[in-house]
């Protein structure tokens, strides 16, 4: 009986060595079967009937198994590289985290901010950034970018202040007592904010230079005026437009705290 088993797996052996993970298994069934079938009298011919059958769908299995296994690997390779991507934003994110400070603006109002010592150092990243020097936060979008913080609306022409351009550079000798706007990009060493007039948000398209109002932002003649804005007007655009960033990240952060 010994020498019939021994004949009857060596039959298969060969059949089932392809297989990578299941072998053993497959033995262990084999042999359980042939067990069972002599132990119930059966012919032998009924035993290689079913060793014929599990041997052609071990070949199917098999062949499933070495069709699936590029895709496997591949997804693997992939889940592989997405563990490795997601372990570097979040070791950047809490690298990140550790270099925010909290920049106090007036009083309690405060935003976080990445300090950095120069504009050229602001990425494009979606993180606000702050230059102890300028005392200023910067942003950069899309490669553009923009700087400045939050100034004061004056609702009225009395005692107004940094609203304009200083026109002396460099050589302003009152910068500090200067009632003009000194950008510290121009002005090394200036930590002016600049402030605006309460008709600062109110367009117009009246291109003079008593007007004090926006002579941009018009879909309908966005492109027309572009071609007209003057130096001082795209710099004071450009610094409201920080403003109100600002005020909208600050207006958010008290908001979301109630």
């Amino acid at each position: 009986m010994r020498c019939v088993m021994h004949k009857i797996l060596s039959k298969y052996i060969s059949q089932t060595t392809m297989l990578r993970c299941t072998s053993l298994y497959i033995y262990k069934v084999i042999f359980i079967i042939i067990i069972m079938e002599i132990s119930n009298n059966k012919k032998m011919d009924s035993v290689v009937k079913t060793l014929d059958s599990i041997s052609q769908r071990v070949t199917q299995i098999d062949n499933y198994i070495n069709e699936v296994r590029p895709v496997i690997l591949s997804v693997k390779k992939e889940l592989s590289a997405f563990d490795a991507s997601c372990g570097t934003w979040m070791s950047v994110n809490k690298q990140k985290q550790r270099n925010k400070s909290s920049i106090t603006i007036l009083g309690n109002v405060k935003l976080d901010a990445i300090v950095v010592n120069a504009l050229h150092q602001v990425k494009q990243d979606g993180e606000l950034y702050y230059i102890p020097h300028m005392d200023h936060f910067a942003i950069n979008i899309t490669g553009s970018v923009f700087h400045g913080g939050i100034g004061k609306i004056f609702t009225d022409n009395k005692s107004i202040e940094k609203i304009k351009d200083c026109k002396f550079s460099q050589s302003c000798a009152k910068q500090n007592n200067c009632n003009y706007y000194h950008d510290p990009v121009s002005f090394p060493g200036s930590k002016d904010i600049r402030n605006y007039t309460s008709n600062s948000w109110q367009y117009t398209n009246e291109k003079s230079k008593s007007n004090k109002g926006r002579t941009f932002g018009n879909i309908t003649t966005i492109e027309t005026d572009a071609q007209l804005m003057t130096a001082d007007d795209i710099n004071k655009f450009y610094d409201q437009t920080m403003h109100d960033i600002l005020c909208s990240l600050v207006l958010k952060k008290i908001r979301d705290s109630n």
